[in-house]
């Protein structure tokens, strides 16, 4: 580059040249950038754009003309990038983009969009300050089109209420099912004993009413274990002391005669007020079909620093090899009763993410070790001790 002065008056003429390779470098490379960034952005299926501090845009990759109907020629006249922006959500839009300026923690924010022909349809619209020389010149900003997602996310709500709707519509009918059936069998229940007075010294037909009392009492218990099975995964989990449940579980019995030790004094889990019914299922089958068992044991043991097991144990007649891998089927026992009491165990602990096994030996007592992680799905200590264990 070449400067002069020049002093006509005393004929003189001064001269310098500047060397500007650097600078032309630096131009160049600077081109280069800015039309790497535009070919990026054209290339990108979300809108691209840039404005200036009155949010007049400078720039609009390719995707941005698909997006509102604008012409090249529309958008070298000036278009204001709040044009675009609904009514309702223009003022928001204004405030965000002054934060935005400011430098501010900015995060994306949901807008509804004009097109050209009138149309609405939602975006999620980010935006960051465009810094010139220490200095803030514009807005740069990225468009997503969220019409699908808004769609699927209502189609969802849409079928989540019909569920719901359903739900509580099966609710209903099993909760007045249960009721009515429930009344119909205590009148079976009373007129049952009524005949076994009337035909006391008649030994066959005090055998049939004593198997109808029998039927009445197991369809009592599968509506018991009805109600319970709708209500399973319902309440919220929260602290659950075991010790307690194991406690409250054991006073349900009148008259138990086998010995409960229990040893998980100070371990809380996550858990709902089933985990009593737990307790009170094992206890039940060690009562019925345990035979000669004396004593039941319920104890914790720390396996490692990410699970934690615990244990129920009896020293019955154990269940056999053959029985094993069918107890926590749905209607499986080996005792004539329903076969729910283990089946809903295992659907709670699929609820709380625990796992069970039977790992006792026959002959010798059940035992019923529960796996509980440290864990839970959503990141929740599923148990704390305050006591060693």
């Amino acid at each position: 580059m070449l400067s002069s002065k020049v002093y006509p008056e005393q004929g003189v003429y001064e001269g310098s040249i500047i060397d500007i390779t650097e600078r032309k470098k630096t131009e160049e490379t600077l081109r280069k950038s800015e039309e790497k960034y535009r070919d990026l952005a054209n290339f990108l299926p979300e809108v691209v754009f840039e404005t200036d501090l009155t949010g007049k845009i400078t720039f609009f990759s390719k995707r941005s003309f698909e997006l509102t109907d604008l012409t090249t020629s529309e958008l070298e006249k000036g278009v204001n990038m709040l044009s675009f922006v609904a009514p309702e959500d223009r003022e928001r839009a204004i405030e965000n983009m002054k934060n935005s300026i400011a430098g501010e923690e900015d995060s994306a924010h949901e807008y509804t969009l004009i097109r050209k022909n009138g149309e609405h349809f939602p975006v999620l619209v980010r935006t960051s300050p465009i810094i010139s020389e220490n200095k803030v010149t514009g807005l740069r900003g990225l468009v997503v089109d969220i019409t699908n997602r808004k769609k699927i996310e209502s189609d969802l709500k849409e079928s989540r209420d019909k569920l719901e709707l359903t739900n509580e519509k099966l609710r209903v009918v099993g909760s007045l099912t249960r009721h009515d059936v429930r009344n119909k069998l205590s009148t079976v229940k009373g007129y049952t004993y009524l005949l076994k007075k009337k035909h006391k010294d008649q030994a066959d037909i005090l055998e049939g009413l004593n198997k109808i009392e029998m039927v009445v009492a197991d369809s009592v218990k599968i509506f018991e274990f009805a109600r319970m099975y709708e209500q399973l995964g319902i309440e919220e989990l929260t602290r659950v002391d075991i010790g307690k449940a194991v406690n409250e579980a054991v006073a349900l019995f009148q008259g138990l005669t086998i010995r409960v030790v229990n040893d998980c004094i100070g371990l809380s889990v996550l858990a709902d007020s089933f985990l009593r019914q737990m307790f009170y299922n094992f206890i039940d089958n060690t009562r019925k079909y345990g035979e000669k068992a004396t004593t039941i044991k319920v104890c914790c043991e720390k396996e490692d620093s990410v699970r934690l097991m615990l244990v129920y144990e009896d020293d019955g007649v154990g269940i056999s090899a053959e029985n094993k891998s069918k107890l926590f089927m749905e209607g499986f026992s080996t005792g004539g009763s329903t076969g729910f009491g283990l089946f809903f165990i295992k659907k709670m602990m699929d609820v709380y993410g625990w796992q069970i096994q039977e790992n006792g030996t026959a002959g010798e007592g059940a035992k019923f070790t529960v796996t509980i992680p440290k864990l839970n799905k959503k990141g929740k200590e599923n148990y704390q001790i305050t006591q060693s264990v």
